[in-house]
């Protein structure tokens, strides 16, 4: 039990032991594991309970990829690093692989009921990149939050909704997080900050596919936890490989489209031509070929020849081109495909029958703050887990790891927080910075400024680092978002905080993919070496 001293701080302050800051997959099980440990935990999320992008509407539910046996976990292990192009952390990846199992074990003993294929041979289950089968399970919404809502509130953790996160801050003048941290969120529904003090922080705080006026994810996910990781000495690795992912525009708008039927789908352009062929030739492909293998994923790479049909999408801007799925005669949706348009038909009113409007969206990281395989950052009494991490995952991710990595590093770093937490018991509570106490008494914040400034740093990343890339374009979003960070450096506003936390995490990927001049996986240079087009 935390023995607390006397603290110093403002009325609306609270304290926690465990302060975990997303409420996505790995929020919710980083929560429980350290209240399992017997931690206090609070959960701070800036939407509501099971949300962020693992439980955003956007398809039927998440995919979880597992080894098929202890056998497999070798394969999977250097298939997630040859997939990856060399950049993941090969040790990392091996203890991943190993936690796949236990963390399925785990979900199942709290009572969520896993969908599992009635055809698991199907060609359509084997894992985006993946050379083979594994075992797969189907995550469905109402089922996970129905089991771990009910432990949730049975374990009494603490539930802070829609609670934006501003900063943390290092306890007092200590090194990082040796006597805690003191964190400051906005909360929406009041316009004003609140305060948690901790003894350890997990930040579970998603992508930063939300800096993207087109995207697949949660909106909220614009970085916050990358900004503030930063500020505390954390680094970040792998930031410019990220996810861009087919979807819909118009009917439908900003679903996922299912990729395992491209093969039967004709993607036309306004004249009803095929807008494929052009950029299948310049590869020395047909279309036919072009699609077949973009059924294979359902993120772009810049390594297969399928990267033709990402580019016809993405020149035809942002109204998309037009997709037809059209199978032979007397040939069946597989069962992925039917579960997909079952529930795009009962959700949007779209069926596999209907023409409908694709474009390339944002979706997620594969990238985000480096961790060691415990969740710590390298931070004293830091940890993180999920999509805003990075190590685990290359240049291109194999499909249905990120829900297995939101289980497997969030159950660690949950257990690890509440390690972290008793070990320092006994401690001074972490007072409030003074830093922040002007901000406690201004007026509510404007909403309009932070909406502004989130606008103008989509259009940026929009121009700069969706499928093409280049120098000339990247060194402009460098300038800007430098220019808007400046801008608010000594500002003593929730709003200033709000940009400085946009522009910083907007440029951790912008400067990523500066660096990398050549293309590889996810990330696509126009003006550098191609990719592998095996």
């Amino acid at each position: 039990m935390d023995q607390l001293k006397t603290p110093h701080s403002h009325p609306g302050c609270t304290f926690s032991s465990v302060l975990v800051v997303g409420a996505g997959l790995a929020g919710v099980a980083a929560a429980l594991a350290a209240a399992e440990a017997d931690a206090q935990v609070a959960i701070a999320c800036a939407g509501r309970l099971f949300g962020g992008s693992s439980f955003r509407p956007t398809t039927w539910g998440l995919g979880l990829v597992a080894p098929d046996g202890p056998e497999d976990e070798d394969d999977l292990a250097r298939t997630i690093v040859d997939v990856g192009g060399g950049v993941a952390d090969e040790a990392l990846v091996n203890s991943f692989v190993g936690g796949i199992a236990p963390a399925v074990a785990w979900l199942e003993s709290r009572g969520v009921r896993l969908k599992r294929p009635d055809n698991p041979g199907e060609r359509e289950f084997v894992p985006c990149f993946d050379h083979k089968h594994r075992r797969w399970y189907g995550l469905e919404r109402e089922p996970v939050e129905a089991a771990l809502g009910k432990r949730i509130a049975d374990l009494g953790i603490t539930v802070h909704s829609d609670w934006e996160l501003l900063d943390i801050r290092p306890a007092g003048d200590q090194a990082a997080g040796a006597g805690g941290f003191s964190a400051l969120f906005l909360d929406a529904a009041s316009g004003r900050p609140q305060t948690v003090s901790c003894r350890s922080i997990v930040l579970a705080t998603g992508g930063s596919g939300g800096l993207f006026e087109r995207h697949l994810g949660a909106a909220e996910d614009t970085g916050a936890g990358h900004a503030c990781a930063l500020r505390l000495g954390a680094r970040l690795t792998n930031m410019e490989f990220m996810q861009i992912m087919p979807g819909l525009v118009g009917r439908g708008q900003g679903t996922v489209f299912n990729e395992k039927v491209f093969r039967w789908t004709q993607l036309l352009d306004e004249a009803g031509t095929d807008a494929v062929a052009p950029f299948a030739k310049a590869l020395g492909a047909t279309t036919g070929e072009v699609m077949g293998a973009r059924s294979g994923h359902g993120p772009f790479t810049s390594r297969l020849i399928s990267r033709a049909a990402d580019m016809a999408l993405d020149a035809a801007g942002p109204q998309g081109l037009r997709a037809n799925v059209r199978l032979p005669e007397g040939t069946a949706l597989p069962e992925f495909a039917r579960t997909y348009f079952q529930w795009l038909w009962e959700t949007r009113g779209v069926s596999a029958d209907d023409e409908m409007r694709v474009a390339p969206f944002a979706h997620a990281n594969n990238g985000g703050i480096a961790i060691d395989e415990r969740g710590s950052t390298g931070v004293e009494g830091l940890f993180a887990c999920g999509e805003c991490t990075g190590g685990m995952h290359g240049a291109d991710r194999l499909g249905g790891l990120s829900s297995a990595n939101c289980l497997v590093f969030g159950l660690r770093a949950g257990k690890e927080a509440a390690r972290h937490a008793a070990k320092n018991s006994t401690a001074t509570r972490p007072s409030l910075p003074e830093a922040w106490r002007p901000l406690l008494s201004q007026e509510p914040a404007d909403k309009r400024v932070a909406r502004e400034a989130l606008q103008h740093v989509r259009s940026i990343m929009e121009r700069a680092c969706m499928i093409d890339r280049s120098e000339a374009a990247l060194a402009e979003a460098h300038r800007q978002l430098t220019e808007m960070r400046e801008a608010v450096e000594h500002a003593t506003r929730v709003e200033s905080l709000q940009i400085a936390n946009l522009a910083t995490a907007a440029l951790a990927v912008v400067d990523a993919a500066r660096a990398r001049t050549e293309s590889l996986g996810s990330h696509h240079r126009t003006d550098g070496e191609d990719g592998d087009s095996r």
